[in-house]
């Protein structure tokens, strides 16, 4: 990941602390820091110094937004690391089809261009700082905080774009995993299997609809067409994270179906070969039917326990906590607009 590279560049030729979370923290905010710092020389060199320091939306966008996409890659990597560990006992890959299949999704996933990509679509389509630089050096004539203004705009953007790689590709990562064959057992604590897996899912739905109860409150309502949008990008994102734990179920209830019917075929068998013993017996009939009447015994508990056995991977709090997270921020859009209207 870039933000990964540019700081271990930092911390090559600044060197601060030691490896706890605290210097892990003061070494990312000095970075920001520096990069604010430019900001002011610049602003500065226009007359424009009590602009630029009163200017605390920046402090927010830069600081807050910078650390949430530093603290999102070292969660991706952690979470780059534990999966494999948490997933070669259920699927059924080959050694080397198991390596290539995480290298590339290692790959994929630490990649600049996807972040770069969804920066310059924000920059384009949603920021419109661009028309602004270019209105004012029309005007005013070239600024050299104008330059500032657009140069830091897209960093922003590819902070945002990054973040939202980062949860976009541990959620490809996810869904590729659920269509690979498995190796499953049903059993009534199925979901057991799956909770780290679960709660990895929710870390990183938690994120986004996180995000977006921020944005719904910090910016003011718009029209009836960009709820809509809002709405959908919501319900999107809730299916997103669902689907590869719907693919899952898929499996297992197909592993089920065929476990009955095995037992159902077994079972008929059995039936058909103690009522051939009943009308025909023979010497051995004595032995023979109490042998067939256990296993049909024993069909019985087996063919119970499948059907018992859970075919979702995920248990009902995972769904309330999903439900939970999507509604967070449609409230609080329906309450601003209630409240604003």
């Amino acid at each position: 990941m870039w933000t990964e590279v540019i700081i271990n560049l930092w911390l090559e030729k600044f060197p601060i602390g030691d490896i706890s979370w605290f210097w892990w923290f003061v070494r990312r905010l000095t970075f920001l820091f520096i990069i604010w710092l430019l900001g002011l020389f610049i602003f500065a060199l226009d007359g424009m110094f009590i602009l630029y320091v009163s200017n605390f939306g920046n402090y927010a966008v830069l600081f807050g937004i910078g650390i949430m996409a530093f603290i999102g890659t070292d969660g991706l990597h952690s979470f780059l690391e534990w999966l494999p560990k948490w997933a070669r006992p259920i699927l059924k890959l080959e050694n080397k089809e198991f390596e290539e299949f995480f290298q590339r999704g290692e790959r994929w996933a630490f990649s600049f261009f996807p972040c770069l990509i969804l920066a310059m679509m924000f920059f384009l389509f949603v920021s419109t700082e661009q028309f602004y630089v270019f209105e004012q050096t029309i005007a005013q004539g070239f600024r050299a905080y104008f330059a500032w203004n657009f140069a830091f705009t897209f960093f922003v953007w590819l902070l945002v774009g990054t973040g939202i790689w980062i949860v976009i590709s541990q959620w490809l990562l996810i869904f590729r995993l659920s269509r690979q064959p498995l190796s499953l057992q049903l059993s009534s604590t199925t979901s057991k299997t799956f909770r780290p897996l679960a709660l990895q899912t929710l870390y990183g739905a938690a994120c986004v609809f996180l995000g977006t109860s921020i944005f719904a409150f910090i910016s003011p309502p718009a029209s009836s067409l960009d709820l809509v949008r809002f709405l959908f990008f919501v319900v999107f994102g809730a299916l997103a994270f669902l689907s590869p734990f719907y693919n899952i179920h898929s499996v297992l209830l197909r592993l089920k179906k065929q476990e009955l019917q095995k037992i159902e075929k077994e079972a008929n068998k059995l039936i058909k070969d103690l009522k051939d013993l009943i009308e025909r017996p023979t010497q051995n009939s004595r032995d023979e039917i109490p042998i067939i009447t256990a296993r049909l015994l024993a069909l019985h508990i087996t063919e119970k326990s499948v059907r018992e056995a859970e075919d979702w991977p995920v248990d009902i709090s995972f769904f309330s906590t999903l439900v939970a997270l999507v509604l967070t921020p449609l409230l609080i859009e329906l309450a601003m607009r209630i409240f604003l209207r």
